[in-house]
């Protein structure tokens, strides 16, 4: 019984610590977090914005995106509609007619990669004018200075290769403590994201509010190497345009600069979310990143079935409870002090019950995203990425 005991608490103690110097590093980084306003600067830019089925959304996004506080022919923005069955095309196609712009491709059925958005967004970007990148989603909303904030971030000099910036939810007008939960978790997401930023180590972003150079993307040779993941357009890009490139990079924590995404209404979707998330686990080119996911995980699952070893073991008591009162204070550490800032104050008192959620739904999450329990747009990763395989092998025999 003592034997389990010690290895209980070696794995406890480890990966504890490993959560320990993430938190701490984040925190570090998010102090450390400066971005540069070049406010003569006024680069091309191109927004990109990948679609499938979104006509609930599609038409207040562009409306957004297309009367932004930037100069007119400094920039574009390229609709990409990915095969939708409903009326995404022909809203985006009616907001051209007034907009000169905006461009609307429409794509087929066909895609030879694995992932349709990832397909879609390279034709885009392949068809871009400018010189500065920018991605956000169909159904999200962004400020009327979201451009400039971003665009300004870059350099003349062209030192500075990749800027993100924050995403939060979008409040819904009846949220309920699903949905509260659901915002605090997004937002330690976001932030520790940020907080790698700051050091100059980013491990993450969100293509909801991503952007980088295009000459950036065409030195990494684009999403070559990565095409075979069904997700992944944001994070493994980053990964692999920093292990490729010395380039600064920058997150930009400006208010102009956020970006407001859906919230899932129900746990279900929240599941399938986080799983698709998680599937780019073991998939970074940099070692640090596999092994911060697998630690991260491996101190929720300590914490998860703590209570079984402290039984069999009673002396691993003190380290279990000590670690559990750990995890509430990094995480508190992270996310109370910027609530504030990011206007989410009434989200304070919801900090513990998301705790109490987040240790279970971490080691769930990542069982199933790894193992390919999810779909996205009802597509299934390994059924898409077989119908890839099928076109890729199709077109070189031709």
């Amino acid at each position: 019984m003592e034997l389990i005991g010690i290895f209980f608490l070696s794995i406890l103690v480890s990966s504890g610590f490993f959560y320990t110097l993430i938190m701490v590093m984040a925190k570090i980084g998010l102090i450390k977090i400066k971005y540069p306003q070049n406010k003569n600067f006024y680069p091309s830019v191109s927004v990109i914005i990948a679609a499938k089925d979104e006509e609930d959304h599609i038409g207040e996004t562009l409306d957004r995106v297309l009367t932004q506080d930037y100069p007119h022919d400094k920039y574009e923005v390229i609709l990409l509609n990915d095969a939708s069955s409903d009326k995404t095309l022909e809203i985006a196609q009616e907001k051209a007619k007034y907009y000169d712009n905006l461009r609307v491709i429409n794509l087929g059925v066909d895609c030879p990669y694995a992932s349709r958005k990832k397909y879609a967004l390279d034709v885009g970007i392949k068809s871009s004018t400018g010189e500065v990148l920018m991605f956000t989603d169909a159904d999200c909303k962004v400020n009327k200075k979201w451009v400039r904030t971003i665009a300004q971030c870059y350099d003349e000099k062209g030192k500075v290769g990749i800027v993100s910036g924050m995403v939060t939810l979008a409040r819904a007008k009846k949220r309920n403590l699903f949905m509260k939960i659901q915002e605090i978790d997004y937002i330690v997401v976001t932030l520790v994201a940020s907080g790698f930023f700051g050091i100059g180590y980013p491990v993450g972003a969100n293509g909801n509010n991503f952007s980088y150079r295009r000459s950036l993307f065409d030195k990494v040779n684009g999403f070559k190497g990565i095409e075979h993941m069904l997700s992944g357009d944001d994070d493994l890009m980053l990964d692999k345009m920093v292990k490729m490139s010395k380039c600064r990079v920058v997150f930009c924590d400006a208010y102009d600069a956020q970006v407001y995404t859906a919230p899932t209404f129900n746990l279900k979707s929240f599941i399938n979310q986080r799983c698709r998330w998680a599937s780019k686990n073991f998939n970074y080119q940099r070692f640090f990143l596999n092994l911060m996911y697998v630690m991260i995980w491996a101190f929720n699952v300590s914490l998860l079935f703590g209570w079984v070893f402290s039984i069999i073991s009673p002396f691993v008591i003190p380290f279990y409870l000590g670690s559990l009162g750990l995890k509430t204070f990094l995480d508190g550490m992270i996310i109370l002090p910027n609530l504030k800032k990011l206007k989410r104050a009434d989200l304070m008192p919801y900090f513990l019950p998301t705790e109490i959620f987040h240790i279970p739904y971490v080691v769930f999450i990542g069982i199933v995203g790894t193992f390919g329990g999810w779909s996205w747009k009802n597509v299934a990763p390994k059924t898409d990425l077989v119908a890839a395989q099928k076109l890729q092998k199709k077109l070189s025999e031709k």
